[in-house]
């Protein structure tokens, strides 16, 4: 039997009068490769902010990994194992490559270890294909590149659960197949 990482229960997220999320529910099990789609404004990203606690749900519940993190900040989430990504890559630009996904490794994946292959900066970085833009400055490099290097800070964390926020978005098709053959097959919202 897999274990359970998260379980959603009838999880809502209202702004004002409009429901962005409405009653929701799901669970992922370890080993479980989901992908959510719809189209712009179904509320993929509010679902994505909600279940990584960057925003409380207006009603439901949150459990991960059994433990009951409704309302919860995302540090909080990390330390339970939960990654994600956003849709405008946000790395730390005055800091170089490696430094950025160290950062990850050092934030919240200090206390758990990764799958082999991914146990240092240096092994994330290689995957990725940014091995050779370690020493660069994270600002420096292009968009595509940020999305990758966001994606191994994620990695860093040694996440259970990677939530990919339409990664893809705003790449031309030759750079998602890069990107596809570069880091492997992901999930990704809306893309």
């Amino acid at each position: 039997m897999n274990e359970r990482l998260l379980d959603v229960r009838e999880l809502s997220v209202r702004f004002g009068g409009l429901t962005a999320v409405d009653a929701v529910s799901c669970t992922l099990d370890a080993g479980e490769l989901v992908g959510i789609i719809g189209p712009n404004g179904a509320g993929k990203t509010t679902f994505f902010n909600a279940i990584s606690g960057v925003i409380a749900p207006t009603a439901g519940r949150l459990l991960v990994g059994g433990d009951d993190l409704t309302g919860r900040a995302p540090q909080h989430f990390a330390a339970h194992g939960i990654a994600r990504t956003f849709q405008t890559p946000r790395v730390f630009a005055d800091m170089r490559v490696d430094d950025n996904v160290r950062f990850g490794m050092q934030f919240a994946g200090r206390h758990r270890s990764g799958p082999a292959g991914l146990r240092s900066v240096e092994e994330i970085l290689s995957m990725l294909g940014l091995e050779a833009l370690a020493s660069q400055r994270a600002g420096d490099i292009t968009p595509s590149q940020q999305r990758l290097l966001e994606i191994g800070m994620a990695l860093g964390t040694r996440p259970k659960v990677l939530l990919l926020d339409e990664v893809a978005a705003g790449l031309t098709e030759a750079e998602v197949d890069a990107r596809r053959a570069a880091s492997g097959a992901c999930a990704m919202n809306g893309n």
